[in-house]
């Protein structure tokens, strides 16, 4: 294929995500359009759309036959503009997402990381086990708890804050290590089902 012609097909296939991407981005969002996308003419964006993605994963080569891939997997299941606005609207949100990943990455930019909602939703996340550590660490022990089971819990946390004082930098060194790799392999695992 020549440069041209592929270059031609990767701007079509841009043009078409980003006409796909703005019709789930309408229906997720729930707004209120002036002239709402027929049936008929999302199936004829879908279609379109479709050939054009399984075009560049039959024809690309390196990071375009894997983005093209990606595109294919996202697309497939939206058959039909019934398909889309009978879903679930988290699931929409997060399809969303994912479009706006790939057309950042077929654009060449990265989206913010404010721009994500499961950056906002881990950031939300350690907020929250940041303020109960600390609760736990300043909480009142003895008859002034809210229950037993809190004046308990209060205490173990005090107990391994004194452990981790008075360890070594190796143990410190070796816990952290478990954690991390219990966390990358959370996450990677997640995101390898979200694939396949």
């Amino acid at each position: 294929m020549s440069g041209i012609h592929q270059s031609t097909d990767l701007n079509d296939l841009r043009e078409l995500w980003s006409q796909w991407t703005s019709v789930v981005e309408r229906i997720a969002r729930r707004r209120k359009i002036r002239r709402a996308v027929s049936p008929g003419e999302y199936r004829a964006l879908h279609d379109t759309m479709m050939i054009a993605c399984r075009k560049q994963r039959a024809d690309g080569s390196g990071p375009w036959q894997q983005l093209a891939e990606q595109m294919v997997r996202l697309g497939e299941p939206w058959v039909t503009l019934e398909a889309l606005k009978s879903s679930n609207q988290r699931i929409l949100l997060d399809l969303l997402d994912r479009c706006r990943e790939v057309d950042a990455e077929m654009n060449g930019k990265r989206l913010p990381l404010l721009h994500s909602r499961r950056f906002v939703g881990s950031a939300l996340l350690m907020v929250a086990l940041i303020l109960a550590v600390a609760l736990l660490y300043f909480a009142p022990v003895g008859e002034t708890s809210l229950s037993p089971a809190t004046a308990e819990i209060g205490s173990m946390f005090k107990r391994l804050m004194f452990r981790i004082r008075w360890s070594s930098f190796i143990e410190r060194f070796s816990v952290v290590t478990v954690i991390v790799v219990v966390v990358a392999i959370l996450l990677g695992t997640r995101s390898d089902r979200r694939w396949s």
